[in-house]
């Protein structure tokens, strides 16, 4: 169950190998494709957020950016946790931002490993799925906008641009363009406004 991985994941957070462990398990439980398919992996993702699954996954990110197998597999979690296009998929991600403080690990790992395509790709990815742009683009309550300029304020702007120029014509330059996309979308975008919820 994701409560016992996040617990797993908590209580031995600096053992390297227990994090790579856990991370692989609750990216395969709360994606649709893996062992949670459709309502089960929505269940999961709900789950593993409201356990403290992001924090984990976050705190594992800052933990160990030496690794990049482990920068690549919390990415990827973070991409799974934060799926969906559900209510509850919009609270995770502003609880990922807030709570969490997923946009700034992100940026620490790729700026840890800036020649690294794999952790770019999918640190980017994970900006993507942060920002929910294509599931929250119509959001009435400003939420879009302040995880974008949350975003912005935590530098994920510059780290894409860097990844989109370093990564050019290859995958990694492509998911930056997403991620740059996703910041930046939208009329109520406005990168000098406050960042914080309102």
């Amino acid at each position: 169950a994701p409560a016992e991985l996040v617990r797993a994941l908590t209580r031995h957070a600096a053992e390297l190998e227990v994090q790579l462990a856990g991370l692989a398990a609750l990216a395969n439980m709360c994606a649709d494709g893996g062992e949670g398919v459709g309502a089960a992996g929505a269940r999961a993702r709900a789950e593993a957020a409201d356990c403290g699954g992001l924090e984990a996954v976050t705190t594992a990110l800052r933990l160990h950016n030496a690794s990049v197998q482990l920068l690549e597999r919390g990415c990827i979690t973070l991409c799974n946790v934060l799926a969906g296009a559900e209510p509850a998929a919009a609270l995770r991600r502003q609880r990922a931002v807030y709570e969490a403080g997923a946009c700034t690990a992100l940026v620490e790992a790729m700026a840890a490993w800036p020649h690294e395509a794999g952790v770019n790709f999918w640190a980017c990815a994970a900006l993507v799925a942060l920002i929910g742009a294509d599931c929250d683009g119509e959001a009435v309550d400003g939420s879009l906008a302040m995880r974008q300029r949350a975003a912005v304020r935590s530098g994920s702007l510059a780290a894409c641009e860097r990844a989109q120029a370093a990564f050019a014509g290859q995958p990694a330059g492509t998911e930056a363009g997403r991620a740059l996309a996703a910041i930046r979308t939208g009329a109520a975008f406005d990168a000098s406004a406050p960042a914080g919820p309102r």
